[in-house]
């Protein structure tokens, strides 16, 4: 980010499970990341406490809501209090006429002085985005506000300052291409898992010629064709795997990163896309250097933020470098732009850390 600004970064993963998760990591280190097509404006303390404040004017009883808004700036500014006096039913037919009468866009406007004073700089912007999804709601706006709470928790809305960073699947950057890519997944098990039926297509294009249950393997090795269907089954999965691993390096213009978890010397070998990476390019006694790379390519002593213009566009040789460190420790604060990306790798191989 400090280097160049205007660079764009993809961290790629197999799954969607770890995209929230990583996201939020990233902005704890200082780093604005989203994820495909925006997030929720559930990521903002300020929306979190309007939304309280909604879900309570639907549904009175609900005392966590109310005591969740009452302790909000918003709360405060609108008249919500913990204890439940006797003017509380006036603070909400109040609220329900200001939303009948102006609609939840001059409702969430007319709150913009309580953010700017009581929130953060985030929480600010995705506030001023949630004013725009409240005016736009408005034309099919009923009676019931948790439908509107309903609609902010799902819709995704991107944010401006978070567009260069990028966390998404593998299959969701197809078509996509970044100054830097961040591989931090491959450790995980190959596809695919054991399926619920085998079947056999010879032809890719063809009709599909046979269709079978998935017995366990002791018994589809006792039958012919049923061993056949499972090495077709196995086949298709490693060819999948392998495209996959294909479309995740060729996603990289400039830089590409591969964090791979730590591996005691001696341990039982899982099959893996990064056991495959690691095969390809280290031996069995290759270690970390100081700042825990395993294999970097030999051009990658310069960072590529430091050639000018007419290199980058010649050059069409990717970078890959692959990260792997002895001991579990938190990322540096530089984007994986520069020389020396370095990430604690986590010794639990399904939960990256970055």
């Amino acid at each position: 980010r400090k280097d160049e600004p205007s660079a764009s970064v993809g961290i790629l993963l197999r799954g969607a499970k770890h995209i929230s998760g990583l996201i939020y990591r990233l902005r704890k280190e200082g780093i604005r990341a989203s994820g495909e097509g925006g997030n929720p404006l559930i990521d903002s303390v300020a929306v979190l406490h309007l939304l309280s404040i909604l879900h309570w004017i639907d549904h009175p009883g609900d005392q966590q809501a109310r005591f969740h808004a009452s302790i909000s700036p918003l709360g405060k500014a609108l008249g919500i209090t913990e204890e439940q006096g006797e003017g509380w039913l006036e603070v909400l037919r109040e609220l329900r006429q200001r939303l009948a009468h102006g609609g939840y866009g001059q409702f969430c406007s007319e709150l913009s002085p309580v953010v700017s004073h009581g929130y953060s700089d985030w929480d600010q912007r995705r506030f001023g985005q949630l004013i725009d999804l409240a005016h736009a709601f408005d034309a099919r706006a009923g009676q019931r506000t948790s439908v509107f709470v309903k609609h902010v928790r799902h819709q995704r809305v991107e944010d401006p300052t978070a567009g260069r960073v990028k966390v998404m699947t593998i299959h969701g950057s197809k078509g996509l291409e970044f100054d830097a890519v961040v591989l931090p997944d491959l450790d995980g098990k190959l596809f695919p898992v054991h399926a619920a039926a085998y079947t056999s297509r010879p032809n890719p294009y063809g009709p599909i010629e046979a269709v079978s249950s998935a017995p366990n393997r002791n018994l589809s090795r006792q039958e012919p064709t049923l061993d056949e269907l499972w090495y077709e089954h196995q086949r298709r999965g490693m060819v999948d795997n392998l495209c996959l691993l294909y479309v995740a390096m060729t996603r990289a213009k400039h830089r590409l990163d591969v964090v791979l978890a730590f591996r005691k010397k001696g341990a039982p070998i899982v099959k893996t896309l990064g056991a495959i990476l690691r095969h390809a390019l280290l031996t069995a006694d290759s270690e970390p250097d100081e700042k825990g790379v395993l294999w970097a390519h030999d051009d990658n002593s310069k960072s590529w933020l430091e050639e000018s213009p007419e290199e980058v566009e010649d050059e069409t040789e990717l970078r890959p470098a692959f990260v792997g460190v002895r001991e579990r420790r938190s990322c540096g604060r530089r984007a994986p732009l520069g020389l020396g990306f370095r990430c604690g790798a986590t010794r639990r191989p399904r939960s990256p850390t970055l």
